[in-house]
């Protein structure tokens, strides 16, 4: 029985590759500022600061 490859080997480096420090600083940034603590009780602003 042949599975067919669906993520190649490039994209998988890419899809498991560490996000850079401006990724994440980005990330956090564009978060809902007024937005309800997550599962962690930690609101975006607090993680922003």
């Amino acid at each position: 029985m042949h599975i067919p490859e669906i993520i190649n080997q490039e994209d998988n480096d890419f899809l498991t590759a560490m996000p850079t420090e401006e990724e994440i600083k980005s990330a956090i940034w564009d978060l809902n500022q007024n937005g309800a603590p997550g599962p962690d009780e930690f609101t975006a602003s607090e993680l922003a600061s």
